[in-house]
This record gives structure tokens, sequence and C-alpha cells, in this order.
């Protein structure tokens, strides 16, 4: 079966990369010619990376064997996608400035997202050697390219029918390759946590003020840290968070550490994993070396029983309203507003607190609260259980029908290509192995 992958590379020049991408950006010849468009080096190296970073790989970890294959694949990629935009032009697609910069401004927003703060972005944009506008300006015609072969693929998708005879014999052919549905449920959920009170946070600061004295008194930042903070991750190594820049920490942890110079202590900093105090070992150009001592914010029992309460109100008048959404609404943020939409869940993926309240749970109804996480409750509507099972026409008609679509279209959009190789003029300059 294939599948129809299209792709556009907008992210590489904001990722924190190795040091080799000065060197590798530097490299701009033209690559490869379709028609009246030209691939340059530099942006057949910019897919590779946007590849390797979406495997959760470093680019320069890869070998040269496996950068070597990647080019070969990005690169006739990249003339497909050329191919693609000779036919929109041959098609007269439009597409408008406001549309480009639609659609720039969701990359943009995405790649922010990425960053701690404005801050952290900005500064990674200057050790790229250009700035917003700049980078912009750089991806437009990118963007543009891309949402003129989009619409492309979108004509062909838009005249492309299935069948139930189709449907059925594509499953009749493949049932014996098709995968296994796994066992899943469709629910809603709304998610709460308690919060501290000021008896908690001054009960956490007088621990750090504490340490404070410790370490007036002579003792080491290091060994108190190993005998106090609740950091699981740095506490055993003396509380050493080893080098880092800026954007990586949470900004009000960031903020006091690259205030301080080597051998400073910081006051009592609180962020939202609790109560902190920093020690700064070393400093190298843009980078600190520095440890850390955490007191976590225990929470009360009586602001968990709140919470709990709240939970447990909202489903006794879910059972006699029926109006699960609604009555939550009111309570959700900006993160669960996401959350108390109908989701499906693949049932190995849940956590254990989920599948001790689903399990015996009838469809329909809404589990008692339970705490997942410490401090933080659950309230969940379980909507639709479905067991593993064999793929079928019954069951997964859906996903069969969109298997058979993107089939077909992956189809007509080879073949599409292979005419256009056919009548436009291409020359592959860039030799990696056999590619070309």
């Amino acid at each position: 079966m294939r599948k129809l992958v299209y792709r556009i590379c907008v992210v590489s020049a904001l990722l924190p990369l190795t040091t080799g991408h000065a060197q590798l950006a530097s490299v701009d010849r033209i690559c490869a010619v379709v028609g009246e468009e030209i691939i340059l080096e530099s942006e057949v190296l910019d897919r590779v990376r946007l590849e390797l970073l979406q495997q959760g790989r470093r680019p320069g970890m890869a070998s040269s064997d496996e950068v070597q294959a990647l080019s070969i694949t990005v690169l006739k990629a990249l003339v497909d996608d050329r191919m693609l935009l000779e036919v929109a032009k041959a098609e007269s697609v439009i597409v408008t400035a406001q549309e480009v910069d639609d659609r720039l401004q969701e990359q943009l927003d995405q790649i922010k997202g990425r960053f701690a703060t404005k801050d952290a972005f900005n500064e990674q944009l200057s050790r790229e050697g250009t700035s917003e506008r700049e980078l912009r300006n750089q991806l437009r015609k990118q963007m543009f390219n891309y949402i003129m072969g989009e619409r492309v693929v979108q004509s062909i998708g838009q005249a492309t029918s299935v069948s139930f005879r189709e449907v059925d014999q594509f499953l009749q052919a493949h049932k014996d390759s098709l995968p296994t549905v796994p066992a899943s449920v469709t629910m809603s959920y709304l998610r709460l946590s308690a919060q501290a009170g000021e008896d908690e946070r001054a009960a956490a600061r007088q621990k750090l003020e504490g340490v404070r004295q410790r370490l007036v008194a002579g003792e080491s930042f290091a060994d108190l840290a190993r005998e106090i903070s609740q950091d699981p991750g740095s506490a055993p190594g003396g509380g050493d968070l080893g080098w880092f820049g800026r954007g990586l920490m949470v900004p009000q942890f960031e903020q006091a550490a690259f205030s301080l110079a080597p051998g400073q202590v910081s006051d009592v900093i609180e962020t939202p994993f609790g109560m902190h105090m920093v020690k700064v070992e070393e400093v190298r150009g843009e980078e600190i070396n520095a440890r850390h001592i955490l007191v976590r914010i225990e929470v009360g029992q009586a602001a968990k029983d709140a919470v709990r309460d709240t939970l447990e109100s909202i489903r006794q008048r879910a059972r006699e309203e029926g109006e699960f959404g609604i009555l939550i609404k009111p309570y959700s943020d900006a993160e669960n507003s996401e959350q108390g939409l109908r989701a499906q869940v693949m049932s190995e993926n849940l956590p254990l607190p989920f599948v001790q309240a689903l399990t015996s749970l009838p469809v329909g109804n809404v589990a008692q609260p339970f705490e997942g996480d410490p401090g933080t409750w659950y309230l969940v509507k379980l909507h639709e259980r479905v067991p593993q099972h064999e793929m079928n026409m019954l069951d997964d008609r859906k996903q069969l029908e969109e298997a058979v679509s993107q089939m077909k279209l992956g189809e007509k959009v080879g073949q599409l290509l292979e005419k256009q190789r056919r009548e436009t003029y291409i020359d592959v300059r860039c030799r990696y192995g056999d590619a070309g």
C-alpha cells in the first residue's frame, strides 16, 4: 500500500544544530533543475536535518552513510515537489499572499512553541545569523511552493471516490497483512490540580532557608543537595545540572541562574516545580554550569479534598442532567479545553489510574473522581469501549475507506509525476551515491 507524504522543511533553520551546521549551510550550489525551478544543495541539507530531527536524532550524530542515503531520498522527493509545482502553474492554481502569510504564521507559532520564552526564540535566531523578519522572507517562497503543490494533490483527492466494492476487495486482498486493531476507549475528561496554600509555600521556603544557614556554616552545596533535594534526576549527583544555555529552563529559574557569578548561591526561587536554590559553578560564554536543590511544595489534604468534592459535584450533576461537556466547561483551562473533547485512546496507553477507573465502568457513565498524579484529580466519562479485533467492514469501514483513498491518491499522483517526468526538463547535478 502506498501512502502519499507531502511535507515542507520550515523548521530546520530554527532548531539548535551541531557545530557542522555553518559549514554545511555555506554550500549552496544548484543541485537540480526541474523545468523553470531550481533546487539548491542547502535545501537538500536542510531537509536532511529536519528528517533526522523528526526522528529525535541530532543531525551531527548520523553516520555519513545514513546522511548519504537520506540525501538520495530527499533529493528525489524535492524533484517530485518541483514537478507538482510545474503542474500547479500549468493549471493556473492561484495562491494569495494572505494565504501564504497565514500558513507561514501558523508554522512560526508552532516553532516558537518549542522554546521556553520569546527571548529564547530570538536568541536561537541570532545564533543562526538571522532575524524573524529575515526568516519570514526566506520561508515565504517555500510556503508558496508548498501550497501550490498541495492544491494539486487536493484536487486529485477531491476527484477520487471510493466504492463499497473497492473497500471490500481491498479488505479481502490484504486481510492477512492488515494490522490487528488494538483495544481502545473513547472518553472525555477534566483535570483539576489542587493548589498549595501560603502555609505550604512558607514551609518549603523555610526548609531552604535552613539549607542556607548550613551553607554559611561551611557545609557543601553538593552534599546538601544529595541529602535534601527532591529532584530525582539531579539529587544523586549533588544537584548537578551540567552545562546549559538560555531557553532550556523555566523563566523564573533561568533569570536567577544567569544573574549569578561563579560560586554564588541564589535566593529561594519559586517555579511550577517547587522552591529552588541555585549555585553557579562555572560560566563559559553563553552557558553556565550549575547545581540546584529542589524542595517540592506539598499540597495540603484540605486542598485535595476541595478539588475532589468539586469533581464529585460535577459527576452527580452529569448523572442527573447528562450534559458532561457543558458542566466541565467553566472549569476548563487552555490545557483542559482539548482534553475535555471526545478522544479515542488505545487501552495499552492508558495510565494505571485510568485503567482502574474505567475497567468496570459501564459505557455512558462518569467514573468517580480519582487522583492520577499527586494533587491532580480527574473526572472521566466513558463514551465507547472497543475490544481488540481483526479489521472488518462492520467496525472499521472508515479506516478502510481512508486506506483505499490514500492508496488510490498515491497511485494517481504517481501517474501524474511519471507523465510530468516525460514532459519536463530535469537535470540532477548533485550525485549522492545513486541519486539522480
